[in-house]
């Protein structure tokens, strides 16, 4: 029962992870597109729920906080676009894994301001920054 999900992390622990392979060995298997692609729609479908969740909730700062989350989905898929044209494909899987895992990590940061939409406004705004610095340090982290 839980051997797809296995195959899932499995086939996307280089994403997941976010590391290189240290002294020259990997033990990681090569891209698989089939296990990548329903690693992209799942992780896409959890954000996409926080976003709405956050929509739905009304407050403020919810509604700054899936403001930046949706704007960063679109500036990812942009330049996934620009290193599809310019590179290989497996630049761009591994681009696209690695973009929607940090949107995961910050669609999780932003996770309490769905389960407790009454929290204080300046407790959500110092969500809503925190998620938006680890966001950007985990995606600098990346790319590098």
């Amino acid at each position: 029962m839980f051997y797809p999900l296995y195959q899932i992390i499995t086939y996307n622990r280089r994403v997941i992870a976010g590391c290189k392979a240290c002294c020259g060995f990997d033990c990681a298997p090569d891209l698989n597109r089939f296990y990548r692609t329903v690693y992209l729609m799942l992780a896409g479908g959890f954000v996409g729920l926080i976003v709405a969740s956050l929509l739905v909730s009304g407050t403020t700062a919810s509604e700054i906080a899936s403001t930046i989350l949706a704007g960063l989905a679109i500036v990812g898929l942009i330049v996934g676009v620009v290193i599809r044209v310019g590179g290989s494909a497996n630049a761009t899987w591994s681009y696209a894994g690695n973009y929607v895992t940090c949107l995961v990590v910050v669609a999780g940061a932003m996770l309490p301001l769905t389960i407790w939409p009454e929290l204080s406004d300046k407790i959500a705004w110092l969500n809503v920054s925190v998620a938006v610095l680890l966001g950007f340090s985990e995606f600098r982290r990346r790319s590098l």
